[in-house]
C-alpha cells in the first residue's frame, strides 16, 4: 500500500494488494490499485497536481487581499495609536504579502497550466504591493531621518 497510514478500503481485484482511497480506483466495479491501472494513477495524480495549482493560486490572492488591507490600516492609523497596532498591521504585510508571492511561485511551478492565469495574478499583485510597501518604508525612514 502506497500509504500505510491510512486504512485500506479494499484490494486490488488484479494483485490482490490493500489500497486507500487516495489510491484506489473503481473501474467497470472492480477496485484497482494507481500500479495496476497506471493510466488511472497518472490521471489521479493530474487531477491533484491541478487542485493544488489552483489552491496555491487562489491562495496568493487572498494573501494579496489580507496584506493590502493590513497596508491600508497601517496608513489609516492615527499618529497617536500605540506602537503595538503599528508593529500588528506591520506584521500582518510582511507576513501576508511574502506569503502570497510563495503561493503563487509554487502555483506556476506546477506542471499542470490551467491555473497559470490566477497565478501570474497573484505573484504580479503581491511583487507590486511589496514594492509599494518598502518603498513607503523607505520614504518613511527618509523623511524620519530628516
Amino acid at each position: 500500500m502506497n500509504h500505510p497510514a491510512l486504512v485500506a478500503v479494499g484490494d486490488c481485484s488484479e494483485c490482490g494488494r490493500p489500497v486507500c482511497v487516495q489510491c484506489g480506483v473503481i473501474v467497470e466495479g472492480k477496485v484497482h490499485c494507481t500500479s495496476c491501472r497506471p493510466e488511472v494513477g497518472a490521471s489521479l495524480q493530474a487531477r491533484r497536481e491541478e487542485g493544488t495549482q489552483r489552491w496555491y493560486a487562489v491562495y496568493s490572492i487572498v494573501l494579496w487581499v489580507v496584506g493590502v488591507l493590513f497596508f491600508i490600516a497601517n496608513m489609516m492609523l492615527p499618529e497617536s495609536a500605540p506602537d503595538e497596532a503599528f508593529g500588528i498591521v506591520f506584521l500582518g504585510v510582511i507576513v501576508c504579502i511574502p506569503a502570497g508571492l510563495v503561493a503563487g511561485v509554487l502555483a506556476l511551478r506546477a506542471k499542470t497550466q490551467k491555473h497559470k492565469g490566477k497565478a501570474i495574478t497573484g505573484v504580479v499583485l503581491n511583487s507590486i504591493t511589496l514594492a509599494i510597501y518598502v518603498l513607503v518604508l523607505i520614504v518613511g525612514l527618509a523623511v524620519t531621518l530628516e
